[in-house]
């Protein structure tokens, strides 16, 4: 928590530099779940999503959870944090890379770290990205890999 903490005020405290701090940031979207021990499940996706915009290059905070189904078909939340860098391509398309931690709230199976990019649409105003991302779960003796599409809203 206290490094989210830092992260937040080290990035509002650049937002006077010539910087765009955007703290009013939410995504909502689906998620698939293909893990190699148990059937793919979907669910709906949601963070909150601070970022700052250091002009050619962005950063994004990632708070967010989501529900899979086990292998018996029961759901259980999973909760996650991320930092991703976005890099523009062309006028509205970037990419991101990602990296943070799953906490997966069943059976003891703990936090595990996270990798991940994609594609994102950045239109401005209200709406801040329309993403479609992919994640792998670096979890021991199961390749587990999340598809992500959705979009984020600024407040």
């Amino acid at each position: 928590m206290r490094a989210i903490l830092a992260f937040i005020l080290v990035f509002s405290s650049l937002s006077g530099f010539g910087s765009t701090f955007e703290w009013k940031n939410f995504s909502f979207g689906a998620s698939s779940f293909t893990p190699s021990d148990w059937k793919s499940s979907a669910f709906l996706d949601g963070s909150w999503s601070p970022q700052i915009d250091l002009g050619s290059v962005a950063v994004r905070l990632g708070l967010g959870a989501s529900a899979l189904k086990d292998s018996a078909d029961k759901r259980f939340l999973t909760s996650y944090y991320q930092a991703a860098i976005m890099l523009p391509v062309i006028s509205l398309l970037s990419v991101e890379g990602s990296f943070g931690y799953r906490t997966f709230h069943r059976d003891e199976m703990g936090t595990h770290p996270e990798w991940g990019g994609g594609f994102l649409l950045r239109p401005g105003e209200a709406i801040d990205r329309i993403y479609i991302c992919m994640s792998r779960y670096l979890i021991p003796d199961n390749t587990t890999s999340i598809f992500r599409v959705g979009i984020s809203i600024s407040f």
